[in-house]
């Protein structure tokens, strides 16, 4: 897998998405997805759902950011970024979630914005 991403669409509700009394909800978002395994070659993706669990996922970038998450909730276990060239780990994984759970994820930060 290189990328994954969401469509202008989508991308412009999340910009006009405003957090308040009588907007909370994101419509449009698939319920739930499950990345298990994925090698991700590329940065910059983008992951938008109500609940993600992301499980030994390997990042194969060599700098910048692995993307973003907006969810509800998610979950981040055991994925990977290779240290390769580098001499930290500098790789970030942003995460937008209202609650989140990390464990034992190595060489990528999960960053919460």
């Amino acid at each position: 897998m290189t990328r994954v991403t969401v469509g202008k669409e989508m991308l412009e509700k999340i910009r006009a998405f405003k957090l308040n009394a009588e907007n909370l909800i994101l419509e449009s978002v698939y319920r739930t997805g499950c990345f298990t395994d994925n090698i991700f070659e590329a940065g910059d993706n983008t992951l938008v759902m109500r609940h993600l669990a992301m499980t030994a996922n390997d990042f194969d970038i060599e700098n910048g950011d692995a993307g973003t998450v907006i969810a509800d909730s998610s979950i981040y276990l055991g994925n990977h970024a290779p240290l390769g060239n580098h001499a930290s780990n500098n790789i970030r994984l942003l995460n937008l979630s209202r609650s989140s759970e990390k464990a034992a994820n190595l060489t990528i930060n999960i960053v919460d914005i």
